[in-house]
Formats: C-alpha cells, sequence, structure tokens
C-alpha cells in the first residue's frame, strides 16, 4: 500500500488505465500537459497548485450539504468534499456530463486526469462508469472491468466499499451517460463549462483567484439570464444543465451582470454549511455500513477524517 503515500519509495502519483486516460491523486500529480481534469474530491483545496494555469479544464463533480451542491464555489467551501450522495446527485447528470469531457477530450487527442485524493475509490468509481458507458459493459461483467482497473492501478478498493460498489454495478445509468455522451462536446472552456472551479494556489507558484481559474476564461460580454440560457441550449445543453453552466459561471465571475435564480450564500449560512461532524458521521456510515455511535467513534479516533476513518476500517482495524 505504500503506492498512496506520498514520498514513500516507489510511490505511484498516476497509472495510465488508457492511453492519454490517467487515474491518481490530485495532490501530487503535476500537470504534465493535461486538457483536462475530473476532480472526485475538492479540486479547489486538494488539486496541485500547477494544475491553476489557462488551457486546462476542470470539471469539479457535485459536493453536496444540506441538500445543496456547492461544487461551484468549492474553494468558499474548503471541508466540504464529494461524497457517495455526488454521484447520484441531480439524476446523475453531473457525472455523466463529466464523462462527455472525457470522451471529448480524448477523442480530440487530449490527456485526461480523474483524480481524488488517493486516487483509489472515488476516482477508480468516475472511471469504471466511463468505461462501462464507452464499452457497453453490462453489470454481470463489473468484476471483469474492475479487475482490468485493477490491474492498471493495483490499489483501488472500490469493491469494498458497499455504496460505491452498489452505485457502479447496480445503480449507474448506462442509457443516460451512453445518450449525454452521444451529444459530443459541450462549450469549450473560452465560453462556459459546466461545473468548473477556479483553483487556490497549493504548491509553489501563486495566482489571483482570476487567474487560477483552469476551465473558466475572461468574462464574455454580459447578458440577460434568459439569453445566455438560450444560448447554451443551442449548442445541445438540457435546461437543467444551461442553468448549472451559468450558475458557475456567475459564482467565478464577479463582474458579470447576471442575477440568478439562487443567490450567492450569506456568510452566515455558509457557516452552516460547512462540513459539521454530523455531515462527516453520515458520509462514514454511508461508505463503511457502520452505526451512526461507532462511525462518531471511529471519527473522533481519526480526528474527523472521513477518509482516513474510512481507509482505517476496510484495512482491517475493526
Amino acid at each position: 500500500m505504500a503506492q498512496l503515500i506520498a514520498g514513500m519509495p516507489n510511490s505511484v502519483t498516476y497509472n495510465e488505465v488508457l492511453p492519454d486516460l490517467h487515474l491518481g491523486r490530485a495532490d501530487d500529480t503535476v500537470n504534465s500537459g493535461y486538457q483536462l481534469v475530473v476532480a472526485a474530491t475538492n479540486a479547489a483545496r486538494f488539486l496541485h497548485a500547477s494544475f491553476g494555469t489557462a488551457g486546462v479544464e476542470v470539471v469539479q463533480l457535485p459536493m453536496l450539504f444540506l441538500g445543496r451542491d456547492v461544487s461551484a464555489v468549492a474553494a468558499e467551501y474548503p471541508d466540504s468534499d464529494v461524497g457517495p450522495e455526488s454521484f447520484a446527485w441531480d439524476d446523475q447528470r453531473p457525472l455523466c456530463n463529466a464523462l462527455r469531457r472525457i470522451d471529448a477530450v480524448l477523442g480530440q487527442g487530449g490527456k485526461v486526469l480523474v483524480c481524488c485524493q488517493q486516487g483509489k475509490d472515488r476516482s477508480a468509481l468516475v472511471m469504471m462508469a466511463y468505461l462501462r458507458a464507452k464499452y457497453d459493459i453490462p453489470k454481470e461483467n463489473v468484476e471483469n472491468l474492475y479487475n482490468f482497473v485493477q490491474s492498471k492501478r493495483y490499489i483501488i478498493t472500490l469493491n469494498g466499499i458497499p455504496a460505491y460498489w452498489r452505485f457502479i454495478q447496480h445503480e449507474f445509468n448506462m442509457i443516460l451517460a451512453a445518450q449525454i455522451m452521444a451529444r459530443g462536446a459541450p462549450p469549450p472552456p473560452q465560453t462556459l463549462v459546466a461545473n468548473s472551479v477556479p483553483l487556490t494556489p497549493r504548491r509553489g507558484g501563486s495566482s489571483s483567484s482570476a487567474s487560477a481559474g483552469a476551465a473558466v476564461a475572461a468574462p464574455v460580454s454580459p447578458t440577460t439570464e434568459q439569453e445566455e440560457l438560450q444560448r447554451l441550449m443551442a449548442v445541445g445543453m438540457s435546461l437543467g444543465e444551461a442553468k448549472q453552466a451559468l450558475q458557475t459561471y456567475c459564482s467565478a465571475q464577479v463582474a458579470a451582470d447576471c442575477t440568478l435564480s439562487t443567490p450567492r450564500p450569506s456568510e452566515t449560512h455558509r457557516e452552516m454549511l460547512v462540513d459539521s461532524p454530523a455531515t462527516k458521521t453520515r458520509r462514514l456510515m454511508g461508505l463503511t455500513g457502520l452505526p451512526e455511535a461507532e462511525a462518531q467513534l471511529r471519527l473522533d479516533r481519526s480526528g474527523c477524517d472521513v477518509d482516513r476513518a474510512a481507509n482505517a476500517f476496510y484495512d482491517g482495524e475493526r
């Protein structure tokens, strides 16, 4: 398991699953010419600073707290993260849109990184979802697919986490994924990209929040909300996808003259949405199947780190 730990001998930050399609860790995988990053973790907090440059598109998967997706302002919620509920959010459309971007960038000869904190569970789920939809792999063959991905990155443990394994084997909507992927690429980063996030510098270098916005370029000319929605739908987005893209854009571009149906949260409301102990307990229960009391105890032992508590559970410290 030393492959998991940054700085350990023979540690591998990422592995190539298919040509130009990599699976790995967010924190210490350095940008080596990627066009797209799909983040199954809080990219604003964990993604390596080398990705905070123009020309890198970052697709952030949903981060849910109190029933609301805060991924569009991920940098403002450093304690929030992607969890089991994120993949099913909005009838799986954000996940399927991420798969569409993977397929489009690979089809254009680009290079893609799918990542989470350790590159072994959440990112492996995204990788398997893409491969299932791309190659029409039935649920009866999911274990074979898992073995294939594990042969490329041996540390993945997706089949040991009930919530994730159940999702990829039984709940993943392959029909919807195939339909969305068949639409082709959504608007490029020069306009709007749904679920893209600005990055905060992490390892070396410095940039403003504007220059660090990997997938959001300079503001487009202000338009009314309705005009912008119509423009996005004209290039193949559904109404829900267009609204989500517009909200992402307006959150990132403070100067844009847009009016959203959902305003940016106040400071008081933002504090309420920060990852609370109760929310972390529910996440750990979903990941492990533990009863609430035991989940709380394990969280206390791990310093309220959900990933550490879940890894300890599945590594046999029971």
